[in-house]
C-alpha cells in the first residue's frame, strides 16, 4: 500500500510538471507575438478600441487583437485545455496501472498465507470486478467525510471524468485571477497619440518612426516579449499552485490523491479480511460471502 501510495504521488508530480514545462517551452513565440503587437496592425488595433463606434470604433478591437496574436504565436485556450486533460488523463492511466499491479501484488502474498482469504482459483479478472464494486460502494462516504465534491469521479478510475472536472476548475482560478489586462502592452509602447496633437493616422506613422528609432537602442520588443515569457511563467506557476484562495492542479490531484488512497486501503481490507469469493466462478463474475 505505502508502495503504491509513493508511485501514485510520483504520477501526480510528474504531470503537474509536464504542464509548466508545456507554458516555459511556448515562450519560443514570445518575440512574434510582441512584434506583431507593436506592428501598424497592432498600433491601429489600439487606435480602434478608442475610436467612437460611428467612425468605426470598437471598445473590445485591442484585447481582439491581442487574444488572436496570442493564440497563434504563443498558446491558445484550447491547446491549454487540451494539454491540462491531457496531464490529468495520464495521471488517472497510471493510478490505474498502480492499483492492477498492487492487486496483482495483494493476490499473490495472500495466496502465501495459511488461511488465504482469496481462493487460488479467484480470477485476476474476479478479484479486480470486486475491487471495483467496493471502491464504488465506499467512494461516497469518504468524499462525504474529505468535504470532495466529485465522489463519481473517486469511484471510477475515467479519465474524462476526472480530466473534465479539474480541468475545468484550474481554468476558472486562471481567469479569475488573470482577467484580460491591456497594460501587458505598456512595456516598449510609443506615446500616446491623443497627446501629440497630430490626426489618429499621423499619429500611427509617428509611433512607428518612433518605435522603429527606439527599437535600435531600447529594444521594447525585446522588452515586451521577456514580459510575455515572465507571464507564462507566472501562469505555469498559478495553473500549478492556485492563487492561494482557488486551487491549482498540484492540490486538485492532490485532493483526489489522497481520497483515492484511503478508499483504495479500505476496499482493500475489506476484500482481503472481510469477505470471501467464492471459488469456481471465473466464468460468473464476482459472488460474495460475508465473513462472519
Amino acid at each position: 500500500m505505502t508502495a503504491a501510495d509513493v508511485a501514485c504521488d510520483r504520477a501526480l508530480r510528474k504531470n503537474v510538471g509536464l504542464v509548466r514545462l508545456f507554458l516555459l517551452e511556448r515562450r519560443g513565440g514570445s518575440r512574434a507575438f510582441a512584434e506583431d503587437m507593436l506592428s501598424i496592425r497592432g498600433k491601429w488595433a489600439l487606435v480602434k478600441s478608442h475610436l467612437p463606434s460611428l467612425v468605426g470604433g470598437r471598445e473590445d478591437a485591442e484585447l481582439r487583437y491581442l487574444a488572436d496574436r496570442f493564440a497563434c504565436h504563443v498558446v491558445s485556450d484550447e491547446e491549454l485545455k487540451a494539454v491540462l486533460e491531457a496531464a490529468v488523463a495520464a495521471y488517472v492511466a497510471q493510478v490505474q496501472a498502480i492499483e492492477n499491479e498492487l492487486l496483482v501484488g495483494v493476490r499473490a502474498d495472500v495466496a502465501d498465507l495459511p488461511l488465504a482469504s482469496l481462493p487460488a482459483n479467484a480470477t485476476a479478472e474476479i478479484v479486480r470486478a470486486e475491487y471495483e464494486r467496493l471502491v464504488r460502494v465506499i467512494a461516497p462516504a469518504v468524499a462525504a467525510d474529505l468535504g470532495v465534491d466529485a465522489a463519481r469521479e473517486l469511484a471510477s478510475l475515467v479519465a474524462g471524468d476526472v480530466a473534465a472536472g479539474i480541468t475545468g476548475s484550474v481554468l476558472g482560478t486562471v481567469a479569475t485571477r488573470l482577467g484580460i489586462s491591456s497594460g501587458l502592452l505598456a512595456v516598449g509602447a510609443g506615446s500616446s497619440w491623443a497627446t501629440l496633437g497630430l490626426s489618429i493616422v499621423a499619429a500611427v506613422i509617428a509611433d512607428q518612426i518612433i518605435d522603429f528609432v527606439i527599437d535600435q537602442v531600447h529594444d521594447p520588443t525585446g522588452k515586451l516579449a521577456a514580459r510575455v515569457d515572465e507571464m507564462l511563467a507566472d501562469v505555469g506557476r498559478l495553473i500549478a499552485e492556485g492563487d492561494g484562495e482557488r486551487p491549482g492542479l498540484r492540490a486538485q490531484l492532490t485532493t483526489f490523491d489522497k481520497a483515492r488512497s484511503t478508499i483504495r486501503r479500505e476496499a482493500l481490507r475489506r476484500l482481503v479480511l472481510e469477505e470471501r469469493l467464492e471459488p469456481g466462478l471465473a466464468g460468473q463474475g464476482p459472488t460474495l460471502e460475508m465473513e462472519p
